[in-house]
């Protein structure tokens, strides 16, 4: 396996607000909703599924991740 150990992977999903790095089906629900006709009147929207990461703790996860 390449990338990072499951160690590793914890130790990073620990700094996510969410408690765990995102798996594709964390981000497959989002693709069908997007795609269903339940989402015919979002227009022009940014949706976020990143576990809470975007709630303005990118600097935070960097410092926390390099150790």
């Amino acid at each position: 396996m390449y990338g990072p150990t499951r160690e590793e992977r914890d130790r990073r999903g620990s700094h996510i607000p969410l408690g765990r790095i995102g798996r594709p089906q964390d981000i497959s629900g989002v693709i069908a909703f997007l795609a269903s006709d339940e989402a015919r009147y979002v227009t022009g929207q940014v949706l976020y599924a990143d576990g809470g990461i975007g709630l303005g703790t990118m600097k935070y996860l960097r410092q926390a991740w390099a150790g």
